[in-house]
C-alpha cells in the first residue's frame, strides 16, 4: 500500500494536531492539579430562605474543612444569615444543613477566598422536597 504525498502530509498534520493538543490538555490538567489557592483568611455568608423567600431563623449551618477536619458552626440570625468569619483559605470545605423540618442539604468542594466574602443563597424545602443552592462571589 502506497500513500500519496498529499495524504502523507494530511496524516502527519493530523498526528501533530492530536499530539500537540493532547500535550496541551495534559499540561493544563497537570498545572491545575499542582495549583493551590493562596493562604489567608476569608469569609463565608449563607442566606437561608424557604421556598417562599422568607428567611429561616435559628437554623444550624456547619462548614467543615475536609482536609483538616476543622468544623465551624453558625446559627442563622433574624435575617436568615449564617456568617462564618476568618475561615482559613486554601482548602476545600463542605457545607451542611440538617434541620428536622427541612430537607437536608450538603454542598461539597467550597473554596474560601482570602480577604473576600463568598455569599450564598440557600433555599430550603420542607422535609421530603429537594433544596437548591445559588453561589455568588461579590
Amino acid at each position: 500500500m502506497t500513500i500519496s504525498k498529499e495524504n502523507f502530509v494530511v496524516l502527519i498534520s493530523l498526528f501533530l494536531m492530536l499530539f500537540l493538543s493532547s500535550c496541551y490538555i495534559d499540561n493544563t490538567i497537570h498545572i491545575r492539579l499542582e495549583q493551590t489557592p493562596p493562604a489567608g483568611f476569608g469569609n463565608f455568608q449563607a442566606a437561608i430562605i424557604d421556598i417562599g423567600d422568607a428567611p429561616i431563623i435559628g437554623i444550624k449551618v456547619v462548614l467543615s474543612n475536609r482536609q483538616t477536619k476543622q468544623k465551624f458552626t453558625a446559627i442563622t440570625d433574624n435575617s436568615g444569615i449564617a456568617l462564618f468569619s476568618n475561615i482559613p483559605s486554601g482548602n476545600k470545605y463542605e457545607l451542611r444543613i440538617c434541620d428536622p423540618g427541612y430537607s437536608p442539604i450538603r454542598f461539597k468542594y467550597l473554596l474560601v477566598i482570602p480577604e473576600d466574602t463568598i455569599k450564598t443563597e440557600i433555599i430550603l424545602s420542607p422535609a421530603g422536597i429537594e433544596s437548591r443552592i445559588v453561589v455568588n462571589k461579590e
